[in-house]
């Protein structure tokens, strides 16, 4: 085993035969779990200077291959999104975060910041917090409908559409 910035790295000697030559090495013994590499992070200290003014910021998806996504960002700007422009970076003193985008110069988009297919864009937080509240209520609903239909197939009641109580009595019928 051997030390590497206070990781512990193990390693795993396998003996390996290439026609009739045998060697013996050692290799680094890969971890089990899985991680998602995220190539979009937003660093700390971005995030952090957009805080302090009360916004939220992330990437948004700008182009599907290659062709600029519309409907998309406009459906987003709606929902209250504003892109980031590399005016508003330099303004916070974030010049250096700057390297790592290609500054949109098309007339409707002229500024943003692109990385890529996405775009850096803000909100604000209580708006994030609205968004988040309506979404998890709209799902908490649609659990409960599961549920609700789960338990009627498993006792075998049948769901009329209406808000009426069922009765478990025989039908009466006229003589």
């Amino acid at each position: 085993m051997k030390k590497n910035n206070d990781k512990t790295i193990e390693t795993v000697n396998e003996t390996v035969e290439m026609e009739g030559v045998e060697e013996s090495r050692n290799r680094p013994r890969r971890k089990k779990v899985y991680e998602a590499v995220q190539s979009s992070k937003i660093p700390k200290e971005v995030k952090e200077a957009f805080a302090k003014g009360d916004w939220e910021i992330r990437f948004l998806r700008y182009s599907i291959q290659g062709n600029t996504d519309l409907r998309y960002l406009a459906k987003c700007y709606q929902e209250g999104w504003e892109f980031i422009t590399a005016n508003e970076l330099k303004e916070l003193g974030l010049e250096n975060y700057l390297a790592g985008f290609q500054v949109e110069d098309e007339r409707h988009f002229k500024g943003l910041l692109v990385s890529g297919d996405l775009v850096l864009a803000k909100a604000d937080k209580e708006l994030i917090e609205s968004y988040h509240n309506h979404y998890t209520g709209k799902a908490r609903r649609e659990l409960d409908a599961a549920e609700v239909y789960s338990i009627t197939k498993r006792h075998k009641f049948v769901d009329t559409g209406s808000k009426s109580s069922v009765s478990t009595s025989e039908p009466r019928f006229q003589d």
